[in-house]
């Protein structure tokens, strides 16, 4: 008969101190995770965003459409801006296991007007919740006739109701 071997006791490790890469005013500086490194381009009145072609059948066709154009490397000044990339066949920046995102750029200008006009629609469609109900029921007269649209404008249950919140964004300038 075999005697079993005693066994041996395992070094207990302690930690005394934890090394954090990121302090907590910076955590609390951007709570969701820290934003994109802003793409370094040769032009500095070009501005680059990633467009992700798995997000949306025709993502990047509509990119396109809104005049954004495919990034290719001569384009940046920093590569090191860019993170992990690939090219692809046709020489431009991608990012992503089968180079499903692709870096597009535009007139830094051009951009900020889009963004502009995004949030003036934005903020037009909070001022008024009940758009949505009221064109239902505009359309529902129209086809339907005067009954229906009486029938669902006393009814909230058939059209919905539409709440909204006001929430404020601020904007950090990168320098």
């Amino acid at each position: 008969m075999e005697k079993e071997k005693p066994e041996k006791p395992k070094p207990r490790v302690t930690v005394t101190e934890r090394q954090f890469q990121t302090s907590l005013d910076e955590l609390l500086q951007h709570p969701f995770g820290q934003p994109d490194t802003p793409i370094a381009f040769k032009d500095p009145s070009v501005v680059g965003h990633w467009f992700n072609a798995n997000a949306r059948p025709g993502r990047i066709h509509e990119g396109k459409q809104r005049r954004w154009w495919p990034v290719t490397p001569d384009q940046v000044a920093d590569p090191d801006t860019l993170g992990m990339h690939h090219l692809s066949p046709e020489g431009y920046v991608v990012r992503g296991e089968r180079g499903h995102e692709i870096l597009m750029a535009k007139p830094r200008d051009e951009a900020e007007q889009v963004q502009v006009a995004k949030t003036r629609a934005n903020m037009d469609r909070m001022r008024s919740p009940h758009r949505q109900r009221d064109e239902v029921v505009a359309a529902a007269s129209a086809q339907l006739g005067d009954q229906a649209a009486e029938f669902l404008n006393r009814t909230a249950r058939a059209t919905g109701t539409v709440q909204t919140t006001l929430e404020r964004v601020e904007r950090i300038e990168q320098e």
